[in-house]
């Protein structure tokens, strides 16, 4: 029987993020914003695996209806989480700071971050900043001449910081991929 977990798409792709990101690992993405909802960690599983155990109200006896194919398609991400957390885990914990802000999605940063920064490296900007009070205000009073100078090391930063995290990811990932794959991702790294 042929297997039914997705195949890992871990090719470095230049801007294909509707944000227009630099970098962009689907499996990052993947293992940071969709596993732990996949895997019931951060959804109301909790509430329903609690509700299937007592038997819900009224009842004496447990029962997991409907619930059971739910489950069962939940194990298949397994693998691949438990594959990918194998590789996560082999980075330096700083490295594994930045890709975890660096994915995590924001929908607002404080005023003028964005925008002086750069959807891309405000959230990294912002966490890894010397002076993170100083870096926000010199975003939300960006004409004065002071504070250019500020938000550039402050993207310069960044910048390196993501550079260096990615590069990182695809030195692991070259080490912790199955081998029927190790070679295909090694031809898609180097013809990115």
């Amino acid at each position: 029987m042929e297997s039914t977990t997705p195949k890992i798409d871990d090719t470095p792709r230049p801007k294909i993020d509707p944000r227009k990101r630099t970098y962009w690992y689907e499996s990052l993405a993947w293992l940071i914003r969709e596993a732990p909802g996949l895997l019931g960690e951060q959804s109301n599983m909790g509430a329903v695996i609690s509700a299937l155990t007592s038997g819900g109200p009224g009842q004496s006896v447990a029962s997991s209806g409907g619930h059971d194919d739910f489950m069962d398609q939940r194990i298949e991400h397994v693998t691949r989480v438990r594959e990918l957390s194998k590789a996560f885990d082999q980075l330096h914990r700083e490295t594994q700071l930045v890709l975890l802000v660096y994915y995590e999605p924001r929908n607002q940063w404080p005023a003028g971050c964005a925008s002086e920064l750069g959807v891309e490296l405000a959230s990294v900007a912002i966490a890894f900043a010397e002076d993170r009070a100083r870096l926000l205000d010199a975003c939300s009073f960006s004409s004065k001449e002071e504070n250019k100078g500020i938000i550039a090391t402050a993207k310069e930063h960044a910048a390196k910081l993501i550079a260096e995290a990615h590069n990182s990811w695809t030195d692991v990932r070259r080490v912790h991929l199955p081998a029927k794959d190790r070679d295909d991702f090694r031809a898609r790294v180097e013809a990115a």
